[in-house]
């Protein structure tokens, strides 16, 4: 991730708030390079399912995660990669609640690397600073909308306000809050009772080591066995998505600064929970039609441009001016990427998808079986 500046935005479209940047226009990552970045979080290759495995691990598909290639079938890497997270459990199957666990996860993702594929080849974009801002304003709003149809608090130690994964120095915290919640008063308790090295247990929660996917399936089972009200695939998600997220917070630090990283978490948790506590409320009312409240989960900001971002609710959830500026910046540069009356097709998320997604030409997947054949 990197962020050299900003080119021109379209007329009209507020001024990026960085002063004395360079003003000459900038590639913007591709998709495949963000979804290395996710790939990492989750560690995605390994211990993959064999064929997810078999695609992420390919030379390329290695080139492509490290700009050395462009990859025209980032979709397929998609599916791996939300091949992996499934098979690990670390998105349930009823997700989002009338909709295929998997293949409405992959529309959905999928939906947003097409559009942002079309921003960065067609479009003039805002900088990076300020796309980062606008996705996490609508990540915030469709996760509480998320959160607000399944009724009930989804792992609510990721989106406390004083969440571990948010801060790089208390990485260690989780495993440390979920020992003690299972009664072991010390490290070395643990450690006995689980069979890890104490140096190992020592790097995890004093050095915020990630575990390995085996080390937190065993953790997970130790602890579910110990902790009221909870199940081993419940904590393994929570762990998973835990070093996930601190692995995410960790690469936007490191290419924007902490202060920055700090914000954004901070806007994401107060959007989230704001949007989650009002829609519970507006549903148990019959003030809003759940059918509404699940297209918001699948139709982004962009496409909704007659709406706008909700710049009051940023700034009531202590969004700074430049927070807000760019946010504005972002979602303008959006606009000409549209299709002509793209406000008022609802499908118009599905409709770049259909058109933009990546497709084998005629014959080759036939020439790709032959091939595995020959090599077999």
């Amino acid at each position: 991730m990197s962020d050299p500046g900003s080119p021109h935005v379209p007329v009209g479209a507020p001024p990026p708030p960085t002063a004395g940047s360079p003003s000459a226009p900038f590639e913007l990552p591709t998709a495949m390079a963000l979804l290395s970045v996710v790939k990492k979080a989750f560690e995605a290759s390994r211990d993959a399912p064999r064929s997810a495995a078999r695609m992420l691990r390919s030379t390329t598909s290695c080139k492509g995660f490290r700009g050395k290639h462009q990859t025209k079938r980032w979709c397929c890497r998609l599916n791996a990669v939300l091949q992996t997270l499934f098979a690990r459990a670390l998105v349930p199957e009823d997700s989002v609640q009338h909709v295929d666990g998997e293949f409405g996860v992959f529309v959905l993702l999928a939906t947003e690397m097409a559009w942002w594929e079309r921003l960065r080849t067609t479009g003039t974009p805002a900088c990076g600073r300020a796309h980062l801002r606008h996705f996490v304003t609508d990540a915030g709003l469709r996760v509480g909308f998320l959160l607000a149809r399944n009724g009930k608090p989804v792992m609510p130690q990721l989106l406390d306000a004083d969440a571990a994964w948010s801060q790089p120095d208390h990485r260690g915290e989780l495993i440390h809050s979920l020992g003690r919640s299972a009664g072991f008063q010390s490290q070395k308790a643990l450690c006995e009772a689980t069979g890890f090295e104490q140096d190992t247990v020592s790097r995890w929660i004093r050095h915020g080591t990630r575990p390995t996917p085996d080390s937190i399936d065993r953790l997970s089972g130790f602890f579910a066995r110990r902790i009221p009200k909870t199940n081993k695939v419940a904590i393994r998600r929570l762990i998973s998505w835990h070093y996930g997220l601190s692995s995410l917070m960790t690469e936007v630090e490191s290419a924007f600064g902490r202060e920055f990283s700090s914000e954004l978490f901070r806007v994401f948790v107060a959007v989230a929970t704001h949007v989650a506590s009002n829609m519970r409320q507006c549903l148990a009312s019959g003030q809003f039609e759940d059918r509404v409240a699940l297209a918001a989960i699948f139709h982004s900001l962009r496409t909704t441009p007659d709406i706008g971002p909700p710049l009051e609710l940023l700034r009531n959830v202590g969004a700074g001016p430049e927070f807000v500026a760019d946010v504005m910046a972002a979602h303008a540069a959006w606009q000409p990427v549209l299709p002509a009356g793209a406000s008022h097709k609802v499908h118009a998320d599905f409709a770049v998808l259909l058109t933009d997604l990546p497709r084998l030409r005629n014959g080759e997947r036939r020439r790709r079986r032959t091939r595995r054949r020959q090599r077999t």
